[in-house]
């Protein structure tokens, strides 16, 4: 299970990454997709739930 959890952490990050971009690059108004976009609340809880799985 090690290796699931660190891949779920790394797709974490990437995904913290990409909030960003989306936010640097639309300031003003975010794009409809922004708004369907899975928080990361919800992956850190699938994390957790593997690691005890």
């Amino acid at each position: 299970m090690g290796i699931l959890k660190q891949v779920l952490t790394q797709l974490l990050l990437y995904y913290t990454r990409l909030q960003k971009v989306i936010r640097k690059a639309f300031p003003q108004q975010p794009p409809a997709f922004a708004n369907e976009m899975v928080s990361n609340t919800t992956i850190l809880m699938e994390v957790r739930r593997d690691n005890f799985t």
